[in-house]
């Protein structure tokens, strides 16, 4: 199992909420990153919009950025 950080960005690029979990791989964690960003894009006031979620690995770097979709799909 490997350890991935979750890093919430809003649109001024200030981090605003980690989450650390530990997934059996790098694609897990895309995919993870992939359903997550999908259900902010379900909120029906647009609160995430323009944000982004970062995936980082136990030493901060930066792995992937999926865009929070503007409307689910």
């Amino acid at each position: 199992m490997y350890r991935y950080s979750f890093v919430l960005v809003d649109t001024h690029g200030m981090h605003s909420d980690t989450q650390v979990g530990e997934l059996p791989s790098l694609e897990r964690a895309f995919q993870l990153a992939e359903v997550i960003t999908q259900e902010l894009s379900s909120d029906p006031d647009r609160r995430w919009a323009g944000w982004t979620l970062e995936v980082h690995d136990m030493q901060g770097q930066v792995l992937a950025v999926k865009p929070v979709p503007s409307a689910a799909a």
